[in-house]
């Protein structure tokens, strides 16, 4: 419920962002971490960008902000600085997540990160690495990156700026649906129940 498709907080967080409607915005949200693999993402960004796409790039949590001396370096390093907004840690999550045009987890690892689902139930498709639960979570509305490397991050970002802004909305209604179906407070509940019947039957 709170994360869902907004065109409104879209519109404002856009603007107050100073993102053009036109524009694609990319978003990894996640605290700085080489588990989380910003620097794959970054790669990959100036790989897309190398290769004619221009979206922009919004990185939001713990580390990825301007007076993080090192993070900056590397932003500067690959050519970004600007084409990428550091936001840092931040408590609209929910409205930053509606104004992107794709979600990006790349871990190396990962359980079942909450910022996938938060980003589907919010009709954004997605882009992520094959760990934990990503694959399922995502299914046929986002794309599984071969790798975590610069260059498969990249073209799995590809498809979805290249598919255009309404197979992405597309995918995004596919995003939501998927979550409410198996993810929802009242899907797990009925996942429990049925466990839980399953376990007595047979004990």
């Amino acid at each position: 419920e709170r994360f869902h498709p907004s065109p409104g907080a879209r519109a404002a967080a856009r603007r107050d962002l100073g993102v053009a409607d036109g524009e694609v915005l990319i978003g990894l949200v996640a605290r700085v971490d080489p588990w989380k693999n910003h620097a794959g993402f970054l790669a990959a960004a100036a790989e897309l960008r190398r290769n004619g796409h221009a979206p922009r790039f919004l990185l939001a949590g713990k580390g990825a902000s301007s007076d993080n001396r090192a993070f900056l370096e590397l932003v500067s390093h690959h050519g970004l600085t600007d084409h990428v907004l550091l936001l840092g840690e931040r408590t609209d999550v929910p409205a930053l997540t509606a104004a992107l045009d794709i979600a990006c987890i790349v871990s190396h690892g990962e359980g079942f990160p909450n910022a996938i689902g938060e980003a589907m139930a919010s009709g954004v498709p997605c882009v992520v690495t094959d760990v934990g639960d990503c694959r399922a979570i995502v299914g046929e509305a986002g794309v599984v990156c071969a790798s975590g490397s610069g260059v498969d991050i990249a073209a799995a970002m590809a498809r979805l700026v290249d598919a255009g802004a309404e197979k992405r909305a597309e995918l995004g209604r596919q995003a939501r649906a998927r979550i409410e179906r198996h993810y929802s407070l009242q899907a797990v509940v009925g996942q429990y129940d049925a466990l839980y019947e399953e376990l007595a039957q047979n004990g």
